[in-house]
């Protein structure tokens, strides 16, 4: 079992510029190009408290083959002020496996899966204006191994 904590991260300006920024966008009437400065807006970011677990186990069937399994979750510490620049997406998995070891030839064969989605959320389609909500999922297969000889 491995129990791991992160800290939040009180909220700071990630970069921010004294120099304006020209906005062009295309007017829908016309067609043309509409140029537009502005002020550069600041990027903030900031961490809220998160715990994550591991817990796995192993089987020895014999002296030459184990089994072993495990969980683990790895939560996003992406807060409130960091969400439109980092989408926050908490993670599960799980892994199982086995292992083989002879008087000079070894071996291990695992496998992997992991799965986790964000919260909705909003951002402007660049030709229309209008709001679209979506959400973003991760998922991930992993296939691990190693081949070992002993001389």
């Amino acid at each position: 079992v491995d129990l791991r904590y992160h800290g939040a991260i009180s909220e700071y300006t990630l970069f921010a510029s004294g120099k304006p920024v020209q906005v062009t966008t295309t007017d829908p009437a016309t067609g043309l190009p509409v140029y537009a400065t502005q002020p550069f807006p600041d990027v903030t970011n900031g961490a809220r408290t998160v715990w994550n677990v591991a817990l796995g186990g192993r089987y020895n069937l014999d002296d030459a083959w184990s089994f072993h399994g495990g969980f683990f979750t790895d939560a996003s510490p992406t807060n409130a002020s960091g969400a439109a620049l980092f989408r926050s997406v908490d993670m599960y998995g799980i892994t199982v496996g086995a292992k083989v070891r002879g008087d000079h030839l070894s071996g291990s064969l695992g496998f992997g899966y992991a799965w986790g989605s964000s919260q909705n959320f909003e951002f402007d389609d660049t030709v229309t204006g209008n709001p679209i909500t979506a959400r973003l999922t991760v998922t991930s297969l992993s296939l691990l191994y190693a081949v070992a000889y002993k001389f």
